[in-house]
This record gives C-alpha cells, structure tokens and sequence, in this order.
C-alpha cells in the first residue's frame, strides 16, 4: 500500500482485523522487491472506482471485487484458487472426493465447486449459494473449527 494510515486502509484493516505489519507500503521499494507476492489486494475509496479498474486492467488481470465493500483480489488472468487443490490432493495422497475448502467470496467459486466439499463462511457472497455444501459460522465465531467439527475432521 502506499500509506498505511490512509482512511480506506484504517477502515479494510478494521474490518479484517488485520495487521498493519501484513502490508508492505510501496515507498520501501527495497522491502517490496525482496518479498514475493501471491496475491494482490485492491483497496479503493468507494465502490466507483472498481468499474474504472476494470476498465483499464481486466485484459491482463482478473479482479474479482469482495462481497460487501470497496475492494477486491488481484490475480493472474486464468488462474484460480483451484489450481493448487489437484496438486496438493495429488502429493497428499488424498482422493479428491475428500478435499474441503473454505470461502468468502466470489473469488472462492471455483475452488468451492471443484473440492469433494465446499464449505461457505456465514457472511458470503451470493456466487456461493450454488456451489457450497454447507454454510458454518463468521470467522469470528471459530467458523473454520466449527466445519471442521461438522464434517467429523477434529
């Protein structure tokens, strides 16, 4: 990001309950460049601006905005959640009838609909309703664990 302190970040951080150490500003170029990169994150003023983005950035990346705010995930064009789950199944010796995932977010669609059992955060967005198996609690109220439990895995 390129300032921490901003207002749109103060209200994502909040909304999160991230850490303002999980982000790198983009003024320290030398921290930038030596941390690699999975995912970018886009944080805008409000919701006007995503339209632009699209506008200008979509023929090189995907950007699938979050749910119920101003921002949204940056990827690569073509790739996917999914595309890590065949080859992590594959290494784990795990069939993929008995793969689980968790998500939020239209960006969690694919990975949802390709995992032997989709599992839907409370708060999700609408994509999900067609994909997920079962819908567990908020982050906030240990949803993770709480599938987890569902499904017999702890």
């Amino acid at each position: 990001c390129n300032d921490i302190n901003n207002e749109t970040m103060s209200r994502m951080l909040d909304e999160f309950h991230f850490r303002q150490n999980a982000f790198i500003q983009m003024k320290d170029k030398e921290k930038a460049i030596l941390e690699p990169v999975y995912k970018l994150l886009v944080v805008f003023p409000d919701r006007a601006y995503i339209p632009k983005f699209h506008a200008h950035f979509t023929d090189r990346v995907q950007f699938v905005p979050h749910h119920t705010a101003y921002y949204g995930d940056i990827t690569p064009k073509g790739v996917t959640k999914s595309d890590g789950i065949s080859p992590a199944a594959e290494y784990y010796h795990v069939a993929l009838e008995n793969t689980y995932a968790f998500g939020d977010g239209a960006n969690d669609v694919t990975m949802l609909s390709y995992v032997g059992h989709g599992i839907a955060m409370e708060r999700h967005a609408k994509e999900l309703d067609a994909v997920k198996e079962f819908t567990t609690k908020s982050v906030l109220e240990e949803g993770i664990a709480y599938g987890l439990k569902h499904y017999g895995l702890i």
